[in-house]
């Protein structure tokens, strides 16, 4: 996750308009440390770490609406913090959650992987596009209960890529590829 000090160093500050530049990253953030907080505190959630909780839950849901609105931007639904605010949404989840089931978590690593799928092969180019990507590739081969129809891109592409390694296995019809753990 070295990707997110450098994008929440490009954010603007919480106190600016409710829904500025990269206060879908900060909420997201906010919320991952103070769960984890919350998590470790004397007494757990039923001690000292219950405010935490309360608070991270604010942020958690802080997030989520500043999230769905950059989604919804074209030009935003695509930039390198959305996507590390899918991550960190996807990490609240984890660090909150009661028993691992990977539901929620799961459909935060589903949106990714859409907001990988739109940003196609140029996401490669930035160190810190790679970094996202890698994280969301990783995200995908070590969650057990993901169904594991990957996009193509997550695999290669011939098409931005002639000397690319492609993996050549037929695709389902939507762009994506059905692989068994066994290939990855």
């Amino acid at each position: 996750m070295n990707f997110l000090i450098p994008l929440l160093n490009q954010s603007e500050p919480l106190h600016k308009p409710q829904f500025g530049k990269g206060h879908h990253l900060q909420h997201a953030f906010n919320a991952c440390a103070l769960a984890s907080l919350g998590t470790r505190a004397p007494g757990g959630t039923s001690g000292g770490g219950e405010e935490c909780i309360h608070q991270a839950l604010s942020e958690y849901n802080r997030a989520l609406r500043a999230t769905q609105t950059a989604l919804r931007d074209p030009k935003q639904s695509t930039e390198d913090s959305v996507l590390a605010a899918v991550l960190l949404l996807g990490m609240f989840e984890n660090i909150t959650a009661k028993q691992p089931s990977g539901g929620a978590l799961g459909s935060h690593i589903a949106g990714a992987v859409q907001i990988v799928v739109a940003r196609g092969q140029k996401q490669l180019k930035t160190r810190t596009g790679l970094q996202l990507f890698i994280a969301v590739r990783t995200q995908l081969v070590t969650l057990p209960a993901f169904p594991l129809s990957l996009p193509v891109l997550l695999l290669t592409s011939r098409t931005d890529n002639p000397n690319s390694h492609h993996l050549d296995a037929p695709t389902n019809g939507r762009g994506l590829v059905d692989l068994p753990l066994s290939h990855l």
